[in-house]
């Protein structure tokens, strides 16, 4: 499964302090407070976004959201779960997804409440991946706050021994700080890749050799350069 990289317009903010050039893809904000088939909003959605938001300011609703979803939907790969979820109402029915799938539920639950969200990805190499050549995708999120007027970079894999992402408005802390960007996009949609390949996988065990990839030339550039060797499993 191998995503295509072309036809993205540009537009200009800063991730945080950094001062990096992005691309909203499409270059429309009002794109990042839509839903669609897999970025679902439902009552389900609605009322745990509600409940968990509350009547907080613009950064700790986004903050308790990211928390929410970070803390109380865990990693299928940390439980041993083996349904694969997908769009966002089905990460919340199963209380579990992948990176992918619980990015899914954030970027609902923050639409729902007026924060525009979207879709953000890495690439490392997957140790259990038949093709050598190719990288693998992990899916992270973005939020664009009035507050700050910046887009930051969220990350709510989950937490474990060894991983450590939380909320900042000031510097990011992601989940795998190390890893290589796929490009300097913020897409509205997820990739079709990806979507495709949660919808195929008949179990997380299937699912891992063949997690959505990408090849090393049609990576553009991100922030970090890629290490030698990254095993990181997500």
């Amino acid at each position: 499964m191998l995503v295509p990289l072309n036809g993205t317009k540009s537009i200009r903010f800063s991730f945080n302090s950094k001062n990096s050039r992005v691309k909203l893809v499409p270059n429309i904000v009002e794109a990042f407070l839509k839903f669609d088939d897999v970025v679902t909003l439902n009552p389900q959605i609605r009322a745990k976004a509600d409940a968990v938001a509350g009547s907080l300011g613009e950064v700790e609703q986004a903050r308790a959201l990211f928390e929410w979803v970070r803390d109380e939907i865990p990693h299928s790969k940390d439980i041993g779960a083996e349904q694969v979820t997908c769009t966002s109402s089905e990460v919340l029915a199963a209380g579990t997804g992948i990176c992918f799938a619980k990015s899914h539920l954030v970027a609902s639950m923050m639409r729902h409440v007026g924060i525009p969200c979207g879709f953000c990805y890495q690439v490392f190499e997957n140790s259990l991946a038949s093709d050598s050549e190719s990288l693998a995708l992990h899916g992270l999120n973005a939020i664009y706050l009035t507050t700050t007027s910046s887009w930051h970079r969220i990350d709510p894999r989950g937490n474990r021994a060894d991983i450590a992402a939380s909320f900042s408005t000031d510097a990011e802390v992601l989940a795998f700080p190390e890893m290589r960007f796929l490009d300097d996009c913020i897409y509205a949609s997820p990739l079709d890749v990806v979507v495709s390949g949660l919808r195929h996988a008949e179990s997380i065990t299937t699912l891992w050799p063949n997690l959505p990839s990408t090849l090393p030339a049609e990576q553009g550039t991100g922030d970090h350069p890629l290490p030698a060797e990254i095993q990181t499993k997500q």
